[in-house]
């Protein structure tokens, strides 16, 4: 029985599924500026013409011009429909399929807005800690340089119960919309909202698609816990991700990635020249994350 795939499925195929690796089954690649090259496996050539973009997430030949993303390439080289070729790359992933369904266009909306919110909070996390020489200072004593800084996007949330509250109300977002992304609370006598993250050097966690799915804070006094996540969200689970993963998405070698404890290794290794390390998010590694390695 042919069954109806939603755009929800779709999005999570292409969103976990790694070009290169997908590819890299079948033709044999090899990094060339920002892309890939290797022969096509479409037609007979001597001199690669066909290109792989991890970025843009889509392939194309400029041989015989054949393209697409990882769907349409499982779809030509096994010789499948587009439900079943989604239906194998779902599978590879251990995402559960079910028959029929119809495309929820609101809760793609909604995963929309929480993307939106999420990459606000983080610009102002990033610009709360380059405007504080505190907080800069603290990151220099644990030989955190600017350049680490800037690559992973570091921030610090105010040590305040209403900054991030205030600022994205400023900028057009409901208190819906913060709470769904888990960046406020609500106060326990119901009286109002307050931040999550306070007084916390700020870490964004970021798919491989470049999105920030949700955040890590690390408590920059004596209060507890000293690390914060993110709750799940529409667009975030902790076992279902690493931190530091979109970091390594051009690398076709994964045999050589080191999986760490916490954000703060991941860093520390990549500020003494070791920029394969990913993290797990505050749980034990799951069946999931250690897909997300292969």
């Amino acid at each position: 029985m042919t069954g109806i795939i939603n755009d929800e499925i779709i999005e999570r195929v292409n969103d976990g599924s790694i070009l290169v690796d997908t590819i890299s089954k079948y033709v044999s690649l090899k990094k060339t500026g920002n892309n890939y090259m290797g022969l096509c496996p479409f037609h007979n050539e001597k001199t690669p013409s066909f290109s792989v973009s991890q970025e843009k997430r889509l392939f194309h030949c400029f041989g015989c011009g054949e393209g697409g993303d990882a769907i349409s390439f499982i779809m030509k080289m096994e010789n499948l429909s587009f439900v079943d070729a989604v239906k194998l790359l779902a599978r590879d992933q251990g995402i559960p399929l079910a028959e029929g369904g119809k495309v929820d266009k609101e809760l793609l909306r909604e995963k929309e807005r929480i993307y939106g919110i999420n990459r606000k909070a983080a610009r102002f996390y990033y610009d709360s800690l380059i405007r504080d020489k505190r907080i800069l200072g603290h990151l220099r004593d644990r030989k955190i340089g600017r350049k680490t800084l800037n690559r992973f996007g570091l921030g610090y949330a105010l040590d305040s119960w209403d900054s991030i509250y205030r600022y994205l109300g400023d900028e057009g977002y409901s208190v819906d919309d913060m709470e769904k992304a888990g960046l406020i609370a609500k106060r326990r006598d119901g009286s109002g909202y307050y931040d999550r993250f306070r007084n916390r050097l700020m870490f964004p966690i970021i798919d491989t698609r470049g999105r920030v799915i949700g955040f890590g804070g690390r408590i920059l006094d004596d209060s507890m816990p000293k690390y914060l996540n993110t709750q799940d969200t529409l667009v975030f689970t902790k076992g279902n991700n690493l931190y530091g993963l979109n970091l390594l998405k051009d690398r076709v070698d994964r045999d050589r990635i080191i999986l760490v404890e916490g954000y703060t290794d991941v860093i520390a290794l990549y500020e003494n020249g070791i920029d394969y390390a990913v993290a797990g998010l505050g749980t034990a590694f799951t069946a999931n994350q250690a897909k997300l390695l292969k």
